[in-house]
C-alpha cells in the first residue's frame, strides 16, 4: 500500500507540530521565517499550526494570506489531545522556559547566544537545533543546522524588473535597527562619506518596502551594523555591503549558507573593491539554499517525530490569548536583558518595542 497517497487522501497521522510565533511582521526576519517554516512544513505534507501570541490589534492580520500557516485552536489542540498524539512545539531562542507546557520542545535557535537578550542556554530534554553552521558553532560542533532562506527571491526579482533602468546613484545607505537598541548611536568608519540616507526599522521616518527596495537597488552601498537579511536583499539587488565591525557584530550568520559575496569588512583593505568584486556570485549562492533547506528539512522532522514517540500525551497544551500585550515570557525576556546588559540597554529595547508594534496603527 502506498503510504504517500494514503496520506494524501486521508490525512497524516504524525504528530501535529506547533510553532509558537507573534502575528506575522514583514520587518522582522525571525518572524517571517517561523510562518515560512509552517507554510514550509504543510506544503510538504507535514501537519503544522502556528500558535500566535501577543495583542493581535484589528487593523493587523495574525498571518500572512500567501501562505498555508493555519493558526491553532481549541478544537483543533482537543483533537490532538484526544487521538494521543503529542504536539512536537517549536520555540525560538528568545522565548524563556516553555509556555505552552509541551512535552515535546523543539529549540530553534535562530541568533547568536544571548546577543538580543534571550537565554544562553536551554534545557537537556529539549532538541536544539541551529539556524545556520555559524550560530552552531556557537553551541556544539554536534548540533543540527536547519538554514531557511529568509527572502522570498521573486519579490527580490520584482524589484530588479521596476528599478533596474534607473541610474544607480553615489547615494549612501546605512542600516543600525537592533544596534541602535542594544548598543546606541552607530559611528561609520572615518573614511566612509559624511552624508548618508538611513534605513529605519521603526518609527516616523520609517520607509514602507517598496520605498526600501527602490533605495537598494540604486544606491551605491549599504553600511551596516548588524546581522540582517538587508544584507541578502541587497547584495541581490547589486547594492555592495560595508559590515561595520564592533562587538555586537563581528560575524555574518549565513556565512557558511550564503556566503560572503557582495560583502567586506569595513576594516579590511579597500572594501569597496572587495565586495563589488563578488556581488555577481550572491543570486547563484541563494538559489542553491532553498534547494538543499527542503532535503534537511525532511531529515529534520523525521528526528522530531522519533522524538515525540517517546512521550505519552498526558495534558492539552496551554494556548495563549490575544488581549495581553505583555506575556510572561516577555516579562522574563525583559529580566534577562536587564540582567545582563544593563537597565539603559532595556530602556532601549522597550522602546523599540512598543514603537515597532503601534507604528502601523499611527502610520494609518
Amino acid at each position: 500500500m502506498n503510504e504517500d497517497l494514503i496520506n494524501r487522501l486521508y490525512g497524516r497521522r504524525d504528530h501535529p507540530i506547533y510553532i509558537y510565533v507573534p502575528g506575522y511582521i514583514e520587518e522582522s526576519a525571525g518572524i517571517r521565517a517561523l510562518h515560512y517554516l509552517c507554510h514550509a512544513l504543510n506544503q510538504s505534507g507535514h501537519l503544522s499550526w502556528l500558535v500566535v501570541h501577543g495583542l493581535i490589534s484589528n487593523d493587523r492580520s495574525s498571518v500572512n494570506a500567501e501562505l498555508n500557516t493555519p493558526v491553532l485552536t481549541n478544537e483543533i489542540r482537543d483533537q490532538h489531545f484526544k487521538a494521543g498524539l503529542a504536539p512536537i512545539v517549536i520555540y525560538p531562542e528568545t522565548i524563556p522556559g516553555n509556555p505552552l507546557k509541551a512535552q515535546v520542545v523543539i529549540r530553534w535557535i535562530l541568533n547568536y547566544p544571548g546577543i538580543l537578550g534571550g537565554p544562553k542556554t536551554f534545557e537537556r530534554s529539549e532538541y536544539a537545533m541551529a539556524y545556520s553552521a555559524k550560530i552552531a558553532q556557537e553551541y556544539s560542533e554536534h548540533m543540527p543546522v536547519l538554514f531557511l532562506p529568509p527572502l522570498d527571491i521573486r519579490e527580490i526579482e520584482q524589484a530588479g524588473k521596476e528599478f533596474g533602468n534607473l541610474e544607480r546613484t553615489s547615494e549612501v545607505l546605512i542600516y543600525a535597527a537592533k544596534y541602535r537598541g542594544f548598543v546606541g548611536n552607530p559611528i561609520l568608519p572615518r573614511w566612509a562619506p559624511s552624508r548618508y540616507t538611513e534605513i529605519w526599522r521603526e518609527g516616523p521616518h520609517k520607509q514602507d518596502r517598496k520605498e526600501v527596495l527602490r533605495l537598494l537597488a540604486t544606491s551605491s552601498c549599504l553600511f551596516i551594523f548588524e546581522n540582517s537579511t538587508l544584507i541578502t536583499e541587497s547584495v541581490l539587488l547589486g547594492c555592495p555591503v560595508i559590515l561595520v565591525r564592533s562587538k555586537f557584530f563581528d560575524s555574518l550568520i549565513a556565512e557558511t549558507e550564503l556566503g560572503v559575496h557582495g560583502t567586506a569588512w569595513s576594516d579590511e583593505k579597500d572594501p569597496m573593491q572587495s565586495a563589488c568584486s563578488s556581488l555577481y556570485l550572491s543570486e547563484q549562492q541563494y538559489i542553491h539554499s532553498i534547494y538543499t533547506f527542503f532535503d534537511r528539512l525532511e531529515q529534520e522532522v523525521g528526528k522530531w517525530n522519533e522524538k515525540a514517540k517517546e512521550f505519552d500525551y498526558i495534558s492539552p497544551i496551554l494556548l495563549p490569548n490575544f488581549t495581553s500585550l505583555i506575556s510572561r515570557h516577555r516579562i522574563a525576556l525583559a529580566l534577562q536583558i536587564l540582567r545582563t546588559q544593563g537597565f539603559v540597554t532595556l530602556l532601549r529595547v522597550v522602546r523599540s518595542f512598543f514603537r515597532r508594534r503601534f507604528n502601523n496603527a499611527t502610520r494609518k
